[in-house]
């Protein structure tokens, strides 16, 4: 409606609205529509209102969340779901219970801490260090001033103390972690099998009259969907680039600002004997271990031959051959104690003393040294001046980019005056629908935003689209394709494939519970699996040792460690439809409890970590249950 007021307000028309709107502005006074005083309130806590307006933009801004997250498989239908709408109004209400909070707590955080918090964030650095141009940039991307941006992390600051705060205070129960290690290690031993729906879609009949019936009930079905053809105006900070004019006092500017980056790393060359130790040696066996390398560190520095030890002594046998030479090492190639002892070295044939390592304790000998050097420009010339384009592209996207917002917007009708003002050209997409396409049509945003009522239905431009943080597009409508819906005799065979397939379905899913009954009544396991022609498969695992081969479907998992441990010289039979329509039989022999003192170091921190969240978790949302029974709380439904 207002695309087209902004479209058709010339002339007399324009006339007849002003004096619609002055009306309203006799009785009720200028100020009423300056002051917001019909600002809808969709809820109130504790005093505290909450606005529609701001309510749209969090909705909006979780939807463009999700979009994000999910890419093609979003589904706008998903974000319009009451349960959604609610969920975001609940998450504002919280925000409230947890400002007013924090506010009684007297929590604070100081100045110092929140530069510190930004000053860190890799997206305001530039070459590793804070930049104010690439934070005010990327404060203005976000649609922010620096203040209001500041503002907005106090408070996310603020929250996070409170909810650590409650995190910390949480602890857990070894019995608790007992019994979930023993759980997780418990086996059982089972047979299972499958009945293949598609051993039986062939034998299905479909007549003539079905597939009419069927085409009939759900012409919607074959529809073609709709097409559309777009042109576009693209911003980007790439095209940019190209437009830069860098010259070599910014070169060399840059390179002289960014030197330590450019540096390369120290790179030793080094030699090492292992006395190798188990993991799980006692303390004799890692004292004797110690006292064999300080008696061969006591010959090395008696002048004894390096090499010669390494061969008779080291248990590596992949650098004992060589001597023990391990070649050229870079930083974070070694394990941490190795790599330390080995950098703390700076003179050609310098011994480190035994190093102990998770594999055993190390003699190491520096045999080569190569200090820090400082790349030469002409050797990053290329780099340095590809980085100094970005930046000044970045700079012009930023000053272009609110022109390319509102000249697009406030000439609503054609790309020409926004492609003109900023010397941008014009492309085409290739045909598209709304659920697929090629090129820029890739983006869900760009297919959703194309068959939206502004451009589709309107022909008019598009609001500005952010495909990423360096991209915006501007689109119209430029060819359409309507859906029309598929004759029978293009769809016959479609349709008659699906009906077979669901008549195999249900076949198999009457056959399933009919063959469970006959196992428990009596009828013998292998006996009724040779009658059908079942492939058995016994296997004996825990659910942990499922997720890294193929098996049973992860539903049928479940069911075997959801079912009753059988009696003593009996089994359990149970059955289940899957997912494809398939049916699957399964009968669990035996359960074996799982020895918690076996279980690995890895799983006990993996499950201690588990529960710590969890319990974490479950106190948050406790405390900000209890903050919300305490306190006053109306929400006006209709307004959502």
């Amino acid at each position: 409606m207002l695309s087209q007021i902004r479209e058709r307000a010339t002339g007399w028309i324009a006339y007849i609205i002003v004096g619609i709107i002055v009306i309203p502005f006799a009785f009720w006074g200028v100020n009423e529509y300056f002051s917001g005083g019909q600002e809808v309130i969709v809820a109130t806590v504790n005093g505290v209102e909450i606005e529609q307006v701001d309510y749209r933009r969090a909705l909006e801004s979780r939807r463009r969340q999700m979009r994000r997250l999910m890419g093609e498989n979003f589904e706008p239908e998903l974000a319009n779901r009451p349960e959604f709408k609610r969920g975001v109004l609940d998450d504002l209400i919280s925000r409230v219970l947890l400002t007013h909070h924090a506010k009684e707590q007297d929590y604070r955080i100081g100045d110092e801490q929140l530069a510190r918090t930004i000053r860190v964030n890799p997206r305001f650095q530039d070459g590793g260090n804070f930049s104010p141009d690439a934070y005010s940039g990327a404060v203005r991307q976000m649609g922010l001033t620096e203040a209001g941006f500041e503002s907005r992390l106090h408070q996310q600051l603020i929250f996070q103390q409170i909810r650590d705060g409650v995190r910390h205070s949480s602890f857990g129960s070894p019995r608790q972690e007992r019994h979930l290690l023993q759980l997780l290690l418990q086996k059982r031993r089972f047979d299972h099998t499958a009945i293949k729906s598609d051993r039986y879609t062939n034998e299905s009949i479909v007549s003539a009259a079905e597939i009419q019936k069927e085409y009939e009930a759900g012409r919607e079905r074959y529809r073609t969907p709709a097409k559309l053809k777009i042109e576009y105006v693209e911003l980007s900070v790439d095209d940019l680039a190209s437009m830069a004019s860098v010259t070599e006092e910014d070169i060399r500017r840059t390179y002289e600002r960014n030197r330590e980056r450019f540096a390369t790393e120290p790179v030793r060359r080094a030699s090492h004997i292992l006395i190798e130790t188990d993991q799980h040696a006692d303390e004799q066996e890692r004292q004797e271990a110690l006292k064999k390398a300080h008696r061969l560190l006591g010959k090395l520095r008696a002048g004894a031959d390096f090499e010669k030890l390494a061969k008779e002594h080291s248990d590596d046998p992949g650098s004992a051959a060589k001597g023990g030479d391990l070649g050229r090492i870079e930083p974070g190639v070694m394990v941490g104690p190795f790599e330390d002892a080995l950098f703390s070295l700076e003179e050609t044939g310098a011994l480190t003393k035994p190093v102990k390592t998770r594999f055993g304790y190390h003699i190491i000998k520096l045999t080569e040294y190569e200090s820090v050097k400082v790349k030469p420009l002409e050797e990053v010339r290329e780099q340095v001046e590809s980085e100094e384009r970005g930046k000044q592209a970045e700079a012009l996207f930023l000053d272009r980019a609110e022109a390319f917002r509102n000249i697009s917007y406030e000439q609503p009708k054609s790309l020409e005056p926004v492609a003109d003002r900023l010397d941008l050209a014009i492309q085409r997409s290739d045909w598209f629908t709304r659920r697929e396409g090629t090129g820029v049509a890739t983006n869900p945003t760009v297919r959703e935003t194309a068959f939206g009522d502004d451009v589709y239905e309107e022909g008019l431009n598009s609001e500005a689209i952010e495909l990423d943080i360096d991209t915006l597009v501007v689109l119209r409508k430029l060819d359409t394709r309507p859906s029309t819906v598929k004759p029978l005799e293009e769809v016959r065979g479609e349709i008659e494939a699906r009906m077979k397939r669901r008549k195999a379905e249900e076949y198999v899913a009457a056959l399933g519970p009919d063959l469970v009954d006959q196992l428990k009544a009596g009828t013998a396991w292998e006996a009724l699996l040779g009658e059908y022609g079942l492939a058995d498969q016994r296997l004996t695992r825990s659910r942990g040792e499922f997720q890294d081969e193929a098996g049973p479907a992860p539903a049928v998992v479940e069911a075997v460690f959801r079912a009753p441990s059988p009696a003593k010289s009996g089994y359990v039979y149970e059955g289940l439809g899957l997912a494809n329509g398939d049916y699957a039989l399964f009968r669990l022999v035996d359960v074996i409890k799982g020895d918690v003192a076996q279980a690995p170091e890895e799983l006990e921190n993996r499950v201690r970590g588990a529960l710590s969240r969890r319990r974490s978790q479950d106190m948050v949302e406790q405390y900000i249950a209890d903050l919300r029974e305490q306190a006053e709380v109306s929400i006006k439904e209709e307004a959502l």
